[in-house]
């Protein structure tokens, strides 16, 4: 292992990918942190990124229940490690600057490091993060080396029991239409398919985005409507949307339970046997954990059994909006010694590569992973591996660090080639259905409009849709009037940032 892994890191090295040991005599120790999903260790990952820079990495975890408390506390006490991955939102990130609470990128930054420029290009806030010309955050971009498109849309989708869907007469492709998705729960529900006498139709938290989607996708923002902004729960086509959702609970489309679950207890809920469908993120790495979680329940060959497709309108139009193309960002101690600064910032310029991208993703190249003759990349990792973070436990960190997981998961050879192309497909037909027929566009005024009127605003719009649904004494006739209510009883809220948008 000690040789393969030596020669790879040569390769890399002849080949200018990484900069040559002699440039770095000065071994240095750092700080970092990630977001805690697994303990990471010293291995041949982590030997490959730090060993070119002359660094060792204290790699911090931090459980995402604790992220923004733990960041807040330590940066505004003056307590940050070296290097820090932080939750970001406009308002907080502006009072660190302001206060002088993380360090700023040094003069010329783009020129000495240019995929961190690349980087903060791609994720359409390299503006916002810029601050009388400084900038002091390096964001994690979703789209980057990968995709072959430049903006990243909501990736939400719907997991079906496509054998259920099949023994009752139902085809999907990468979409289905509201209609033919009501119809096919229906049927499961009617036909009782979990065979206990309770079957299941859709198990989501998120029902309001299913049904509300393919009849307004900014029912629960701001837009603009020609050259005016107006507020989503006022928008065209929110009040049939809602009757529609209501219709179908009234029908037991829906479970029950739907409003007391999170995303991923509702979605846990499809390979075990109950229910008809499930609709969360739509990316490869959630689809092998409800293929995972279905042969755990005992199911054989589950990706012929459990699909994955998109909703859209009844003419196969999808509707639905740009979503900001970057996740966290790294910050950095105010105090941080250049010297110490330098070198880190050299690592994390060269892990936005591909290359980069590649292994903490797949591992090290000749050894978990190839190129066929076609291009394509191939998988070596040994089955007793479900992952490559199995293997090398350190990607716990890297996958943290600078690239968003979810793109490169279009082209995982630690995937199946089935679930790939049941993704890809689904992939390519929003896109082409955006290209085609339009979509919502990140809106950057409205994100990040920062008036006394958006910093107050606070208005749960589903948990009204969700009162409206569940309340059986209210009638379908009746939901125009409860939502007319709804809306005029938060005018002073809403009406304020709406009258700044359009100033």
């Amino acid at each position: 292992m000690k040789k393969i892994f030596a020669l790879a890191l040569a390769l890399i090295l002849a080949l200018g990918a990484l900069p040559a040991m002699a440039e770095y005599d000065k071994h240095l120790d750092i700080t970092a942190t990630y977001v805690d999903r697994g303990s990471t260790a010293i291995d041949d990952m982590y030997k490959f990124f730090t060993e070119p820079f002359n660094l060792d990495i204290e790699m911090i975890g931090i459980p995402w229940s604790a992220f923004n408390d733990t960041n807040s506390v330590m940066i505004m006490g003056g307590t940050m490690y070296d290097w820090m991955m932080i939750n970001w939102d406009l308002n907080t990130y502006l009072s660190y600057v302001d206060q002088g609470l993380i360090k700023a990128l040094p003069e010329g930054y783009a020129e000495k490091y240019p995929n961190i420029a690349k980087a903060l290009k791609a994720s359409g806030i390299d503006e916002v993060l810029t601050v009388d010309g400084v900038t002091y955050g390096i964001p994690m971009p979703i789209l980057f080396n990968f995709s072959p498109q430049s903006y990243y849309l909501n990736m939400m989708a719907v997991f079906y029991r496509a054998d259920w869907a099949k023994e009752l007469g139902f085809e999907f492709g990468p979409s289905v239409t509201i209609s033919e998705f009501e119809a096919y729960l229906k049927a499961c529900v009617e036909k009782d398919m979990a065979g206990n006498g309770q079957t299941l139709g859709l198990s989501a938290a998120g029902v309001n985005e299913v049904f509300l989607r393919p009849y307004n996708d900014q029912w629960n923002g701001f837009y603009k409507v020609g050259d005016e902004y107006i507020w989503g729960p006022t928008g065209e086509g929110v009040v049939e949307g809602i009757k529609n959702l209501k219709q179908a609970y009234n029908d037991g489309l829906i479970d029950p339970d739907y409003y007391a679950l999170d995303g991923f207890s509702a979605q846990a809920k499809l390979p075990a046997g109950l229910s008809a469908a499930c609709f969360n993120t739509g990316t490869a790495t959630n689809y092998q954990i409800i293929l995972d979680a279905a042969v755990t329940a005992g199911m054989e060959n589950p990706v012929e059994k459990i699909g994955i497709t998109m909703m859209t309108d009844d003419n196969g139009v999808w509707y639905g909006g740009e979503v900001k193309n970057f996740w966290c960002i790294n910050v950095f101690r105010p105090d941080l010694d250049e010297e110490t600064y330098e070198r880190i910032l050299a690592m994390l310029d060269y892990l936005y590569t591909k290359e980069a991208e590649e292994v903490f993703n797949m591992g090290i190249k000749g050894v978990d992973w190839d190129v066929d003759a076609d291009g394509n990349y191939i998988s070596l990792l040994p089955a007793e591996y479900s992952n490559i973070r199995q293997k090398y436990p350190s990607g716990w960190f890297w996958r943290d660090t600078a690239i968003c997981l979810d793109e490169f998961d279009l082209v995982n050879p630690s995937y199946s080639k089935e679930l790939l192309a049941n993704v890809n497909a689904v992939y390519d037909y929003r896109y082409a259905s955006a290209e085609e027929h339009g979509y919502s566009e990140y809106d950057t005024k409205v994100q990040f409009l920062a008036t006394d009127a958006k910093k107050n605003y606070s208005v749960d719009i589903s948990t009204e849709i969700t009162r409206i649904v569940c309340d059986d004494t209210i009638t379908l006739d009746q939901v125009e009037a409860e939502w007319q209510k709804f809306i005029d009883a938060n005018r002073p809220i809403w009406e304020p940032v709406v009258e700044d948008l359009n100033q």
